[in-house]
């Protein structure tokens, strides 16, 4: 037995110095890579190429040869690529941004949501097909696409399906019952409900319209049919699907007012689901400056999503930081720079509301901007990105106001060339 105890402890002892030379041996080998690393030369930070001063100067000559009133510009100039900024002249000043506002409706939109967000029109039936005919209801769900200006290809899909007759139904589910409200300060020109695409001009309009469709296309319905019951399955049949980045297309090229505040109405529901229809209480626009821009949403106001109420106020400072917010995130940035209206006489395709200016001149496909007018407040806007002679990469947002549209576009089409030569 104490042959055995001591064998125990010979070999417990043999464990216990085994252990402890590959400590030491440890120990030495961390001492040297700490003097090995510590006698290394810091790897030094990268560094930002600093702001070009040929361009502040530039800017300064600039504003000291076209002087104007305090009250009648808001301007804000930042270095992307330095990552400072470059100029300032009454950032801070809130100022009506016109159709600059679609700026915040897009980006906020596309930083909630997605750029692939889809929004769908999907055809469903209830019921049997049988040859040309489907016995049952033909039911419409729909997420208010402001695309949608007809039904054609939902018409078209059942025409390929060999549907002539309709014995049963027609159901519409729609997200809005009443036509989209207009705005109290828009004038009576800027928007009429009959412009508004079909699912915004409520749901009884919808569905007038689509019955007539399916008349002028020879498809019988007859609804004195029975009707099956809402709980017997239903079948997908057709869809047509928008994303986000197809509708604000048209928003941010050629400035649609209807389409800018159709999508905010369409997506303050999806973002409120639990709200009445249409709060105006609730706005998801405010919520993501609060929440994303982490700026105080209460010193501005947003009356619309579009830029045509004489009650918006922005200030530069806050529409450049808009910019950098999305700049940072590599598809909004790269999305923006394909949607926004570029300089030059490229093609209204391209060019946008910024078709013919700044044609012939070093600005041409190196600015990339939201224009903005509203001629009863004399308020003219320019707001995006801009790229320099060497390579820098700018955000800006120059806002106008009591100044005549053939003084304030070229006064801010020539500050964007300075910038760009």
């Amino acid at each position: 037995m104490a042959k055995k105890r001591r064998k125990k402890i010979k070999i417990n002892t043999h464990i216990a110095r085994k252990t402890l030379i590959i400590g030491i041996i440890l120990i030495l080998i961390g001492g040297y890579l700490s003097l090995k690393k510590g006698n290394e030369k810091p790897q030094p930070l990268l560094q930002r190429p600093p702001v070009e001063t040929e361009l502040i100067d530039r800017v300064n000559e600039f504003i000291k040869k076209n002087p104007l009133r305090d009250d009648q510009i808001g301007l804000y100039i930042y270095d992307l690529t330095s990552d400072a900024v470059l100029y300032a002249k009454n950032e801070n000043q809130l100022m009506p941004p016109a159709s600059c506002t679609k700026l915040v409706t897009a980006i906020a939109s596309l930083g909630r949501f997605g750029l692939d967000y889809p929004l769908n029109d999907s055809l469903f039936y209830q019921g049997t097909l049988s040859e040309d005919a489907l016995y049952g209801n033909l039911i419409l769900k729909a997420d208010a696409d402001p695309l949608t200006r007809d039904f054609s290809h939902l018409i078209q899909a059942l025409k390929d399906k060999g549907i002539r007759k309709i014995y049963g139904s027609l159901k519409l589910h729609l997200p809005l019952r009443e036509a989209m409200k207009l705005h109290s300060s828009w004038e009576k020109h800027d928007m009429r409900v009959t412009s508004l695409p079909v699912f915004f001009q409520g749901k009884e309009v919808a569905e007038r319209v689509l019955r007539n469709e399916l008349k002028a296309n020879g498809i019988l319905l007859n609804e004195e049919a029975p009707t099956i019951t809402e709980t017997y399955p239903k079948t997908f049949l057709a869809a047509e699907t928008h994303t986000l980045k197809e509708v604000f297309f048209p928003v941010l090229k050629y400035s649609s007012n209807i389409t800018a505040q159709c999508i905010w109405t369409t997506l303050n529901g999806k973002h409120y689901p639990l709200l009445p229809e249409q709060d105006e209480k609730h706005d998801f626009l405010m919520d993501f400056i609060g929440k994303e821009l982490r700026q105080p949403a209460y010193q501005y106001t947003l009356s619309d999503a579009c830029g045509l109420s004489p009650e918006n106020r922005l200030s530069a400072k806050f529409l450049v930081n808009l910019l950098h917010w999305a700049w940072v995130r590599e598809d909004i940035r790269n999305y923006l720079l394909e949607a926004l209206p570029i300089a030059g006489n490229l093609g209204a395709e391209k060019s946008g509301s910024l078709h013919w200016r700044m044609e012939k001149s070093a600005a041409v496909n190196k600015v990339f901007a939201k224009t903005g007018t509203l001629n009863r407040l004399q308020v003219t806007s320019l707001s995006g990105f801009l790229q320099t002679k060497n390579g820098h990469w700018l955000a800006f947002s120059i806002l106008n106001k009591d100044l005549i549209v053939d003084i304030s576009r070229p006064y801010q089409d020539k500050l964007c060339v300075e910038l760009c030569r």
